[in-house]
């Protein structure tokens, strides 16, 4: 017993996919009664590792579709006969179930026959491996592109604004906030604003500077009293 047209990919909640069973009969005698014992099987962790592969086969004088599990049962496809030297082809449709865990597995063909004269036997065992693959979704249709909006007239600039003056180009007037030392921040501008130090900073750095050099020459200048106060005993140490 052999599959024919194999394709190994199932896609979890697909629809049918269609092969052959065929059967052949390679005796010189008949087959009678045929039993057939297919069987799919998952290799991956599950509850039901027989279900998530779904067999069918076609019983080609009835046209009804059995179950793999049904299959197996002595009351079908009985009459079903292969004559010497002869074979005959079963549809076949296997498909994975929608909750089917993404995964390997095998699918195993054979069966056997049994005659009036108490004549039987095996077929060969055929394995076919196969591979769930997840369920994909649709894609979706793109979108369409916005259409681009016309431009508008640019405004009239505003004579009142002076430059320098710290304008933003209209009439509204800038609303600033009081820190600590007394500046002002312009809110909503999204730059840091002028504190007013900046033009003050270089006369503070130079009145402390001559504050440093005062104080360190009036420390020099004591230092240097004590010393020569102390000099007549020949110990004092001068700066």
């Amino acid at each position: 017993m052999s599959i024919e047209g194999w394709r190994p990919d199932f896609v979890a909640g697909a629809d049918w996919s269609h092969f052959s069973l065929k059967i052949a009969n390679t005796t010189g005698k008949a087959m009678e009664r045929i039993r057939l014992e297919p069987l799919a099987y998952s290799f991956e962790i599950v509850d039901y590792p027989y279900w998530e592969l779904r067999g069918e086969i076609q019983d080609p004088r009835t046209g009804r579709w059995v179950s793999f599990d049904d299959a197996t049962n002595d009351n079908e496809f009985v009459g079903l006969s292969v004559a010497p030297h002869s074979s005959v082809s079963l549809p076949l449709r296997l498909h994975a179930i929608p909750t089917a865990t993404p995964g390997r597995g095998w699918v195993i063909m054979e069966g056997m026959f049994s005659n009036k004269d108490g004549s039987c036997g095996n077929s060969n065992h055929g394995e076919y491996y196969f591979t769930i693959l997840p369920a994909h979704d649709k894609p979706g249709k793109p979108g369409k592109p916005e259409k681009p909006g016309k431009p508008g007239k640019p405004g009239k600039p505003d004579e009142s604004a002076q430059p320098g003056a710290g304008s933003t180009g209209g009439n509204t007037p800038q609303v600033g906030l009081k820190t600590q030392g007394g500046a002002q921040e312009t809110a909503g501008t999204g730059e840091l604003a002028a504190t007013g130090s900046s033009s003050a900073l270089p006369t503070i750095a130079l009145v402390g500077g001559v504050a440093m050099a005062v104080g360190a020459g009036a420390v020099l200048t004591v230092r240097r009293r004590k010393a020569g106060a102390g000099s007549g005993g020949g110990t004092g140490a001068a700066l």
